[in-house]
Order: C-alpha cells, then sequence, then structure tokens
C-alpha cells in the first residue's frame, strides 16, 4: 500500500507543478473525463476491452492502444465527442531485449 501513496504524491506533484508552470505563462488546466477513450472505436462507436498493445474493432479499425485512447481523448475533449480523427499515425514496431 505504501507504493500506491508514493506513485499519488508523484502524480500529485507533477501535476502541481505543470499547472503552477502552465499558469505563469497564462494557460489554464482542466481535467477531462478520459473514461472509455481507449475502450471505444471512433469509427463505428462499439465498446471493445483491447488486452493486447493493439486496439482491433470488428469493423475492420486497428490502432496502437496508447495512440489509440490519445486519440478519442483528443477527440472527445475537442470536439465533444468520440470520433474519427483526420490524421493517420505511421505504425511502428517494439525491440524487444532477451
Amino acid at each position: 500500500m505504501q507504493g500506491l501513496f508514493l506513485c499519488l504524491e508523484i502524480l500529485s506533484s507533477t501535476t502541481g507543478y505543470l499547472k503552477y508552470k502552465l499558469n505563469a505563462e497564462g494557460i489554464e488546466m482542466e481535467k477531462k473525463d478520459e473514461s472509455y477513450t481507449s475502450q471505444t472505436c471512433p469509427v463505428c462507436g462499439k465498446k471493445n476491452k483491447s488486452s493486447s498493445r493493439n486496439y482491433t474493432c470488428q469493423c475492420g479499425y486497428k490502432q496502437h492502444r496508447d495512440i489509440h485512447g490519445a486519440m478519442n481523448l483528443f477527440a472527445k475533449v475537442y470536439y465533444g465527442e468520440i470520433r474519427t480523427l483526420e490524421f493517420t499515425v505511421k505504425p511502428f514496431t517494439y525491440r524487444r531485449i532477451a
């Protein structure tokens, strides 16, 4: 349980520092709801939990799980809804040691 409190303290101090620096530049930081951004398909709107690094939907949409969630969060904040964005991200592969 001690590790959890340490993680929360680090996150809190990082968020606080970022908020402080943004305020110094006249930028307001807002916290947004990120629920279901990594589970919702931006093409068809179906919810699908991904257990691998890549998100794949029955409609044919495929994307790396983290990029998929970030793009959905951006669309949710910018457009007010999860939807397909006009840009694409080049696929990449992981290099593993061992």
